[in-house]
């Protein structure tokens, strides 16, 4: 990425959220194995994840996944996140944020801190419920 927005310190607290959220799946799925990811582009300043496959075959393709990207549209930054499953299927949206770039570059823990407040309970306990009920559902 051209010019860093100081991903680091808040990746340090989102991948910890995201790993209490693969110990809670894994626990009611032991069947599955989980893999945390993040990298950025120039676009997408973080990408970040929690992905699960059976853990027979890790190269399967993943049958949950929970997804956060920040994005820059113009002169905004545009947070997502989710939970979904194999098919791609939206199983809960999470909190969003859209807010002036220029107040990113500025201060990114400050302009972040209510989406991040938002994060931690969506990626720590409701995420992981919904992709328990997602794959404890009978499959057609």
């Amino acid at each position: 990425m051209t010019e860093p927005l100081g991903w680091d310190t808040l990746w340090t607290q989102i991948g910890a959220w995201l790993a209490q959220a693969s110990v809670t799946v894994l626990a009611a799925h032991p069947e599955l194995q989980s893999r945390v990811f993040r990298y950025d582009t120039e676009i997408f300043p973080l990408r970040a994840g929690l992905v699960f496959v059976p853990a027979a075959d890790p190269a399967a393709d993943e049958v949950a996944a929970v997804s956060l990207d920040a994005f820059i549209r113009g002169e905004r930054l545009e947070l997502t996140s989710d939970a979904a499953s194999d098919a791609g299927h939206v199983l809960g949206d999470g909190p969003g944020a859209n807010i002036p770039l220029v107040e990113a570059r500025r201060d990114l823990e400050g302009a972040l801190a209510s989406w991040m407040t938002e994060l931690r309970p969506f990626l720590v306990d409701e995420a992981p419920k919904l992709i328990i009920a997602a794959l404890t559902q009978p499959r057609s």
